[in-house]
């Protein structure tokens, strides 16, 4: 069974990495991870970018 994370972000350069890698972390074999991005203006792209 496939488990998806669905997370909306908004500005949240300083705590999205820790947030998403949280979920990635899980030991579920089959996680899908969705990121939505409310038209962020700190960098919060880039870091989900990188």
């Amino acid at each position: 069974m496939k488990i998806s994370v669905i997370t909306a972000v908004y500005n949240n350069r300083d705590t999205v990495a820790q947030a998403l890698d949280s979920a990635l972390a899980q030991t579920h074999p089959d996680v899908e991870l969705i990121v939505i991005d409310g038209g962020s203006t700190d960098g919060t792209v880039e870091v989900l970018q990188g």
